[in-house]
């Protein structure tokens, strides 16, 4: 029989070599991953700070926007619309539009006068914007012409022509009826026209008078009157016009009277008048008075050669009730937890209404 003898297995460590081995290769883990660590973490912060940056400059510019428009609308969650005083240099109102798709990640952009738009947030989770709105009364469209002076009244004629000497013993005067729009309320005298000439030396002066009448006689009310030497009249019979300030307000309905008087000297001027039947217009009457206007003559089927321009009243401006927009409401997330909000009078109360973006304006 033999006899084997079975010896202990013996445990060998590691040998010194080994353990620096070992200690370098986990310090160069350790090194990497710290590293790894590091530049995640700061991505994670350059990402918030730009979307920081980027939203918060956005918010202002839209909010800037927004104050300096001269109306407001549409407002809606998928952005903001307006008009704003001229920025493309070519004196024109200028529309600015703030728009989101509503799809989280998509960018916020803004466009000028429907041009292509500008990535101005590149990613968006939400956008919500609304306004307050109340109903004005603000100026149409439509609005009426102003009114110019235009010819009122007048007498032309070139056929069976006379003159009448204006002098101390004998006023002349003429009556006429104002021909207006219909729509008129008041209106304006600004100048007559009178056929005139000198009636002997120019030795005296005269006065051109406007007055009211009372069943188409010269009242002695004066509501104008200028004085007109005779030396400024020619030898033979001429146009000469001579404009008023301060006739506003005036019927349209009332007739007046252009009186022709002396103030000095005798035999102060000679009045072109006709006696055709087709120049003497219904309604117009030709007055003397030989007693200082006291009492007036009329002399029928004649008529002094004159003109008056006038201007009618403005027509009431054109308004219309609209809803406008107020306040504006705006609330943004960029990435998570980067938010900026304002709210912001609209100063140019626009019109709220609209589909520039694709919706109307939502009120709170």
């Amino acid at each position: 029989m033999t006899l084997r003898l079975r010896h202990p297995h013996v445990a060998h460590g590691f040998t010194l070599v080994e353990l620096l081995i070992s200690s370098a290769l986990l310090t160069v883990l350790l090194l990497a991953g710290a590293a790894t660590a590091s530049l995640v973490r700061r991505a994670g912060m350059s990402q918030v700070g730009d979307s920081s940056l980027a939203l918060a400059l956005a918010m202002h510019a839209l909010r800037r926007d927004i104050e300096c428009a001269t109306s407001v609308g549409p407002v809606s969650s998928l952005g903001v619309s307006m008009k704003v005083p001229d920025r493309t240099g070519d004196g024109n109102v200028d529309t600015i539009a703030y728009t989101w798709s509503g799809v989280a990640g998509a960018p916020l952009t803004r466009s000028i006068n429907g041009g292509t738009p500008t990535a101005i947030v590149a990613t968006l989770q939400s956008f919500a914007a609304n306004a307050d709105l109340t109903t004005l009364s603000v100026p149409s469209d439509d609005q009426p012409i102003p009114p110019s002076s235009q010819t009122v009244g007048s007498c032309i004629a070139s056929s069976n022509l006379n003159a009448i000497p204006c002098s101390s013993n004998l006023w002349i005067a003429v009556a006429f009826s104002p021909s207006l729009p219909v729509d008129t309320k008041s209106w304006t005298l600004n100048s007559v026209r009178l056929s005139l000439c000198r009636n002997g030396p120019p030795d005296g002066t005269f006065a051109v008078q406007i007055r009211p009448t009372n069943g188409q006689v010269p009242t002695s009310t004066v509501l104008a009157s200028i004085t007109v030497s005779e030396s400024s009249l020619g030898t033979s019979f001429a146009d000469f016009t001579y404009s008023f300030t301060g006739l506003s307000g005036l019927s349209p309905t009332s007739p007046l009277a252009i009186v022709l008087l002396p103030i000095s000297g005798n035999n102060v001027a000679k009045w072109q008048f006709t006696t055709s039947n087709a120049a003497v217009k219904p309604g117009d009457a030709m007055y003397q008075s030989s007693n200082s206007g006291s009492s007036w003559t009329l002399k029928p089927q004649q008529e002094p050669l004159f003109s008056v321009t006038g201007t009618p009243s403005a027509s009431s401006p054109v308004t219309v009730s609209a809803q406008v927009v107020r306040i504006v409401r705006v609330s943004a997330e960029a990435i998570r937890g980067v938010t900026a909000a304002f709210e912001v009078e609209a100063r140019g109360f626009g019109a709220a209404s609209g589909s520039a973006m694709g919706a109307g304006a939502s009120s709170p």
